[in-house]
């Protein structure tokens, strides 16, 4: 959470607080995005941790496309629209381009919403478990071409 919390604090990384779009609710923050585009530099990132590394190698089969690093609505929050809304606004921030993004295998919510919205899987990766008792599941790379 920390990690996350300082890239975010950054000023010119992909995945800084720049590329994140609130989503807010009755005076509250429902949801967030963050994405942004991925390029060459992808392929440099060297995995500081072995759970990383399925999802670099994935990244680097869609560098050119905007990638959503993030998606997710609070859960007292869902169901109103808010997560296809935030998906639609990173579609339209892609200007054209592919969009892509990465979800675990069990997602099924996740899954159905990218599926509805145009996203087709290109290709999987077994997860790297964090910890000894940590749900076993695949990394899924989903993609949206703007044709």
């Amino acid at each position: 959470m920390e990690q996350g919390r300082s890239r975010l604090r950054m000023d010119d990384e992909p995945g800084a607080w720049k590329d994140a779009t609130l989503a807010e609710w009755d005076g509250e923050i429902a949801g967030v995005s963050i994405g942004y585009g991925l390029d060459e530099n992808v392929r440099d990132i060297v995995a500081p941790h072995p759970v990383i590394k399925p999802l670099l190698d994935l990244q680097v089969m869609v560098i050119g496309s905007r990638f959503i690093d993030s998606l997710g609505v609070y859960r007292h929050h869902r169901g109103k629209g808010i997560g296809r809304a935030l998906l639609a606004h990173e579609i339209d921030k892609a200007n054209g381009r592919q969009v892509s993004l990465i979800t675990e295998s069990h997602n099924d919510t996740a899954l159905a919403l990218y599926a509805a919205n145009g996203f087709a899987e290109k290709a999987r990766l077994q997860a790297v478990p964090l910890f000894e008792d940590s749900k076993r599941h695949e990394w899924v790379l989903l993609a949206r071409n703007m044709t």
